[in-house]
């Protein structure tokens, strides 16, 4: 791990390297319960070891099924990697898979979304995370996007619009997105703050501190439940785009997605989407079929 540490903010991100860290430990409280053993050589890897770390993930820890499939693409990982480098002379997970099964995600409806930009708030604190929401909202940022966002982020193009033109904290891919009159309202408050590091948002904390403060916002709102951060990316992905007729490979692209399955995932087209799509369809096969009297 100290070799990917090194590579952290090079072309690896912090989080990434938590996370790792975070796996495994898993896997070492595994090997423990299991093994009694505090590590393992890769050549005693069998396929009962990862039949028995799913049980184990899923029984003892409790987890489901797509936390599970990432824990063991990283494991299958390592191994795929050992074989390669002739450390093994088969991958023994090589033919193993977990198939993920995601909740649904949360979004806010167009008229949560307004009630959160129109509610009075208490404190100017709480206003800033509000409209890091909002801007996040109308943009597909992250957490981690948009407090690194700096104004050299944002370019003008030939036409005086606004781009967000940067890269992915959590994955390197790159990502574009105009600036829509939303975002473009909240970048204009901000812009002359002349923050540290030139960062567009004063944010403070992390992404928990914010989401304890969207708590105070969803309460003034009269919204029925406590969004996260992570939802305004949600609502950017459903409300804002695919609900609007936004094609899935465009909104793909726009939230730095590595593969098109990934946004299948995060964006949830809505019954209102489903009822305006067959509506104009309707419209259109009436003038073409008709049945005959």
């Amino acid at each position: 791990m100290s070799g990917f540490l090194k590579r952290v903010g090079k072309d690896r991100a912090y989080s990434s390297y938590k996370d790792y860290c975070k796996r495994r430990r898993r896997l070492a409280s595994f090997l423990e319960y299991e093994y009694h053993v505090k590590d393992i050589a890769f050549k005693e890897l069998k396929r009962d070891f990862i039949e028995k770390f799913v049980v184990y993930l899923s029984s003892i820890q409790g987890m489901r099924s797509g936390t599970i499939h990432s824990t063991v693409k990283k494991l299958k990982l390592m191994t795929y990697t050992a074989y390669k480098n002739g450390w093994i002379p088969i991958d023994p997970f090589a033919s193993f898979r977990v198939k993920p099964t995601y909740a649904e995600r949360r979004y806010l409806s167009a008229s949560e979304l307004q009630a959160v930009m129109d509610v009075q708030l208490p404190n100017y604190r709480t206003g800033i995370n509000r409209d890091a929401f909002v801007f996040c909202a109308f943009t597909g940022l992250s957490h981690s996007d948009v407090a690194k966002l700096t104004h050299a982020d944002i370019h003008t193009d030939g036409n005086g619009n606004r781009w967000i033109i940067d890269k992915r904290q959590k994955t390197g891919m790159q990502f574009r997105v105009k600036l829509l009159p939303v975002a473009e309202m909240l970048y204009e408050r901000y812009k002359d703050m002349h923050l540290a590091g030139d960062k567009v948002f004063p944010l403070k904390g992390t992404h928990k501190t914010l989401n304890m403060s969207l708590r105070q916002v969803a309460r003034h709102a009269g919204l029925s439940f406590n969004p996260t951060i992570h939802m305004a990316r949600h609502t950017f992905a459903t409300t804002v785009t695919l609900t609007q007729g936004v094609p899935l490979e465009t909104v793909s692209k726009m939230l730095g997605h590595k593969h098109i399955t990934t946004t299948q995932i995060y964006a949830k087209i809505t019954n209102d989407k489903i009822r305006q799509d067959m509506a104009a369809l309707s419209e259109k096969l009436d003038s073409v079929f008709k049945v005959a009297q």
